[in-house]
Formats: C-alpha cells, sequence, structure tokens
C-alpha cells in the first residue's frame, strides 16, 4: 500500500495544475484588436469603436486593453463613464470568492458599468428583436488592482 501511495502522489505531481476561471478568462485578452477604438490618441481620450466590436469577447478584449493602458483605476472608471457606461462605483471582493471563484489570494475589487442600446450608436435591429436594452460589463481585479476578469453580457428588457 504505501509503495501504491508513492506512486499516487508522484503522478499527483506530474499533472499540471488545473486553470482557474480568471486563467482561462484573461488568457483570452493576449491581445486587443487594433479596430477596438476610433481614435489614435491616448488612451484616455479614446473612444470605444462600437461599430467595429463584432462580439462580446471582442469588446472584453478591448476593455481589458485599455484598463492595462490607463492603469488607475479611478482614470479607467472615468474613461468607461466618457464612453457611455452608467458606472457602479467599486466594492470589496471577499478573500473566500476571491479564492473560490479565481484562485486568487486576498480580497479583490468589483465593479461594473451599464450602456443603453440606444447610447451604443449602432444599427443593431437585431438587438431589439431579441429585448436587449443594455450591455454591460463586470470587472474584478484582484487586491493589487491586476485584472483576473472582465465580462460583457446582454441585458433584456
Amino acid at each position: 500500500m504505501a509503495v501504491y501511495s508513492r506512486f499516487v502522489l508522484a503522478a499527483l505531481l506530474l499533472i499540471p495544475p488545473i486553470p482557474t476561471l480568471a486563467d482561462i478568462n484573461l488568457a483570452k485578452f493576449s491581445s486587443a484588436p487594433s479596430e477596438c477604438f476610433s481614435e489614435k490618441v491616448e488612451m484616455i481620450y479614446a473612444s470605444i469603436n462600437w461599430n467595429e466590436i463584432a462580439s462580446l469577447e471582442m469588446l472584453d478584449s478591448c476593455l481589458m486593453a485599455a484598463f492595462q493602458q490607463i492603469s488607475y483605476l479611478e482614470n479607467f472608471l472615468d474613461w468607461l463613464r466618457a464612453n457611455g457606461f452608467d458606472v457602479v462605483e467599486p466594492f470589496t471582493v471577499s478573500e473566500a470568492v476571491m479564492q473560490t471563484a479565481y484562485g486568487r489570494e486576498g480580497e479583490g475589487i468589483r465593479f461594473s458599468g451599464t450602456i443603453q442600446r440606444a447610447d451604443l450608436n449602432l444599427d443593431l435591429g437585431f438587438l431589439e428583436m431579441l429585448g436587449v436594452d443594455s450591455l454591460s460589463v463586470g470587472i474584478t481585479l484582484d487586491g493589487n488592482r491586476q485584472p483576473v476578469v472582465f465580462r460583457s453580457t446582454l441585458n433584456r428588457i
């Protein structure tokens, strides 16, 4: 039995760790498409180019790129507001949630923003047919204010 236990332990040490939800989410954002922003200016002044956003995943990539370039949370919140989002102020995420949901130590920070369909400046009649009236993004940062998850969703009436 002792030999078997050592074998099992050795085999478990060779198995690579399973990536957390946060690792999978951030892996999608290795690079943002160049079409994300309508102006080639300093990021704090750039506008989201809604006509080029082809999916929620692309929007998440664009927002991640903007966050990384702006780097200060307060400035990023102002940038979201300037791009039409109603922003919910950041709140603390408990250590237990950060560990369980994201595999991160310590407390985190979460905030979100919502933009109404009418403010997207898009001609997307199919969104109206689906009953979509707004788009929301939820963002979670770790205790060092490093991105953990960016997740966009469509909201129905």
